[in-house]
């Protein structure tokens, strides 16, 4: 009870705070600088396909591991069939939702586990790249030494304590069984693919940012920025795909390098492309692995 209220009074806060920020920059916003460039755009749409196709990847490899289903095909009909409960009603309703579609009332344990196996490998993903872009990637030692600490952390004993602080947190019982069948190579890989996913999203911010002002800063810094304010999203349990939160992070984050208005029209706009990219990709994939065996691969070894 103490998570949801604090998770409502973040959520209900965040939303506020980003009004009043959007009003205000509205004020002092230069309208001239802004110029729609398509090309951009359309790059970064192609950008977030990639990245709803890495994370039907990610999905089917844990699927197929805890023996939920072997076809690539079906684990990405679940997933994409799920995603869009991110919004609503939230975290909590795409886990419903996973549940629902794959139709395996005996599998709930296994289908509840797989999602905190996936929140914590997410989290630590962006905070690999947040910190390796921030501290410098470019530097081998500090690369290797960033590096050296995931593939700790990523052992399966190590991470499962991890998975029971988040139970603990969302007060859940039914994941007992993801702790007892584990795979480090598994983990690895799809922390991998998640460092991956981040990096390309960062990509598509900063062809958005690119796209619809005369604005240049640092790629570098565009996603480490927004894998750092995807962080402080996760947290926000109860709101729905981390709306409000990432939103308001986001500005100030990128405040640093750009005017307050650009930094605030940037983490709106991208949130709105988002949305508008993943309503009509979403349904378009979903069309087309069932009417044209699209992905159909029944064997996908990890």
């Amino acid at each position: 009870m103490k998570i949801k209220l604090i998770s409502y009074i973040l959520l209900f806060l965040s939303v506020v705070w980003l009004v009043k920020i959007i009003y205000e920059s509205s004020l002092s916003l230069n309208y001239n600088q802004i110029q729609l460039k398509s090309g951009y755009l359309l790059i970064s749409f192609i950008c977030i396909l990639f990245f709803l196709l890495l994370n039907s990847l990610n999905y089917h490899f844990l699927s197929r591991f805890y023996k939920i289903e072997t076809s690539f095909r079906q684990n990405s009909l679940v997933y994409l069939k799920s995603y869009l409960s991110l919004y609503l009603p939230g975290k909590i309703g795409l886990l419903l939702a996973r549940i629902m579609n794959h139709n395996k009332n005996d599998k709930k344990i296994e289908i509840t586990g797989i999602y905190f196996i996936e929140s914590i490998i997410g989290m630590l993903s962006s905070v690999f790249v947040a910190v390796g872009v921030i501290i410098d990637f470019y530097s081998w030692y500090y690369f290797t030494f960033i590096v050296i600490g995931m593939l700790l952390i990523l052992h399966p004993k190590i991470l499962i304590i991890f998975t029971k602080i988040l139970r603990k947190i969302v007060k859940s019982s039914d994941s007992n069984y993801i702790e007892h069948k584990h795979s480090y190579f598994l983990f690895c890989i799809i922390f991998t693919i998640n460092s991956v996913k981040w990096l390309l999203f960062g990509l598509g911010l900063n062809l958005v940012i690119i796209g619809i002002a005369d604005i240049h800063i640092d790629p570098i810094y565009i996603v480490s920025g927004y894998s750092a304010s995807s962080i402080l999203a996760m947290f926000a349990v109860f709101s729905p795909s981390g709306i409000g939160v990432m939103e308001v992070s986001l500005s100030y984050i990128y405040a640093l390098k750009m005017p307050m208005e650009f930094a605030v029209l940037f983490s709106i706009v991208f949130r709105i492309w988002k949305i508008v990219s993943e309503l009509i990709l979403v349904p378009i994939l979903i069309y087309l692995i069932k009417n044209y065996n699209f992905l159909d691969y029944k064997e996908t070894k990890v």
